[in-house]
């Protein structure tokens, strides 16, 4: 779902500057070539300058953070495309797997369950060994990650699967990754055995080139919890090791996160600070993003509780921890303005769980609605805000926010499956309320003029010309 959201964001903004282009017209340069200046004929002739020093050879510039630019691929994502790699022998499938874990005896720790993250290929397609196919995938899993673990409150362990035939194996070493690739003769097997030393590599296969030996790519490194606190490195990678050529100090310390995220059951919004309309708008965001917390968190232990897929309560509590960032860099960015204190919302999160279809309600609505437009408005903010550093704020969360709202819409697809037909169509029924309330709000509201300058807030005719795209890329599909 995330791609298609991408692909969806990127064509409702460009529809959306085309039009406003188009309505407002452009204002026409002059193309005439100036006049040349008068010159005074008795006027001497200066004698020729004496010719100058060669300059000294350039010494050739590094990479620079404007380099870093783009999306980076995650381990899923290089999964999804192991068509593209040359492995040593012919697999019909490979799947990425999560098994979520419980204490063992002692130290050791048992697989509770495991679920798929992501794959290529087609898995047990031959007819003959199907049976024993499905059987062997079944029962492949491990305790033992190739990754880290993750920062969760359940302990999980990722890997990979391969499937030929009625074989299938587990691959949870980095010495099992190198029989699986052989060489390393394709980007994207390159690009994979970086993300085993916490590299996050560019998608965009202009940043991977061949060098003597290997491979040389573009990858961004988080070196602590902050989601600002990263650097972009040079990698190069021959045989099974990885090392960092060359490093950027990516680091925005006044960056946060920004657009709204999920509302929680008992969010009442704090009144309007007196200060200025960017100071408003500032509050506003910092308490949305901050309420986020307790939703996400509700949300996990909720798709806990229903016996939800590892991977989706994984990815609530990751963006629950991504939400507190987001909250401290609004909170920084107000406090640089010298704002005088204001209340804080009320947040008061029942504890009790509810039932399916009262949190497929709550996530059709702040989900599928609210957090995925909130995600195509920071995507936009990210290029039109004229403020730098909120510029670089909005830049930075983008890919946070569309990580979140397609969270929303895959936890929305696994619920469908667990309603019955009245409820699914009382959940189809206020997404479509919510839908109808958006469009109102959208169409009556113009933004300040100072916000929308500095923040890159969509003014009403862009705002409604990018929601009406998306809404018939998504909702009415």
């Amino acid at each position: 779902m995330r791609d298609r959201l991408h692909t969806v964001f990127t064509a409702s903004i460009a529809a959306a500057l085309a039009s406003t282009v188009s309505a407002t017209g452009c204002e026409k340069t002059s193309t005439a070539t100036p006049e040349p200046a008068p010159t005074d004929s008795s006027t001497p002739a200066e004698p020729p300058a004496e010719p100058a020093e060669p300059p000294a050879p350039e010494t050739p510039p590094g990479p620079t953070a404007a380099d870093f630019a783009g999306d980076t691929c995650d381990p899923a994502a290089l999964v999804a495309r192991f068509g593209e790699a040359k492995l040593a022998k012919p697999y019909d499938y490979v799947e990425l797997r999560m098994s979520t874990l419980r204490p063992d005896k002692g130290e050791q720790w048992k697989v509770q369950d495991s679920q798929p993250v992501a794959s290529s290929g087609e898995r047990c397609k031959d007819p003959k060994t199907a049976k024993a196919c499905t059987k062997a995938l079944a029962k492949a899993t491990s305790p033992n990650s190739l990754f880290p673990p993750g920062a969760g409150r359940m302990p999980t362990a990722t890997y990979l699967v391969v499937q030929s035939g009625a074989e299938v194996a587990t691959i949870t070493t980095r010495a099992e990754v190198m029989a699986l690739f052989g060489t390393v003769d394709a980007p994207v097997e390159a690009m994979f055995l970086t993300t085993l030393d916490g590299y996050a590599p560019l998608c965009d296969a202009s940043k991977v080139r061949e060098v003597e030996g290997g491979h040389e790519l573009l990858a961004k490194k988080n070196f602590n919890e902050c989601l600002n606190q990263f650097h972009g490195h040079v990698v190069t990678v021959k045989g099974e090791t990885v090392s960092s050529q060359a490093e950027v100090d990516l680091t925005k310390p006044d960056e946060g996160c920004a657009v709204a995220g999920r509302r929680p059951e008992g969010f009442r919004p704090a009144p309007r600070t007196a200060d200025s309309a960017l100071v408003a708008y500032l509050d506003e965001m910092h308490h949305l993003e901050a309420a986020s917390v307790p939703a996400f968190e509700r949300l996990a232990r909720e798709l806990a509780h229903h016996g939800a897929p590892a991977a989706l309560i994984e990815r609530a509590e990751a963006a629950a921890r991504d939400e507190v960032r987001h909250a401290a860099g609004f909170a920084g960015l107000r406090a640089g303005l010298a704002a005088t204190d204001g209340a804080s919302p009320a947040i008061e999160v029942p504890a009790e769980v509810r039932s399916l279809e009262a949190l497929a309600l709550e996530n059709a609505v702040e989900g599928c609605v609210r957090e995925t437009f909130g995600a195509l408005v920071a995507r936009y903010q990210a290029s039109m805000a004229a403020d730098e550093p909120l510029r670089r704020l909005f830049a930075a969360i983008a890919e946070d926010e569309l990580n979140h709202a397609a969270l929303a819409w895959d936890v929305a697809a696994w619920l469908d499956g667990q309603l019955d037909e009245a409820a699914r169509a009382r959940v189809h029924a206020a997404e479509a309320a919510e839908l109808a309330r958006l469009t109102v709000a959208l169409a009556t509201t113009e933004p300040d003029p100072e916000v929308s300058r500095r923040c890159g807030v969509p003014s009403s005719a862009i705002a409604t010309a990018m929601f009406e795209r998306c809404k018939a890329s998504l909702w009415a599909a």
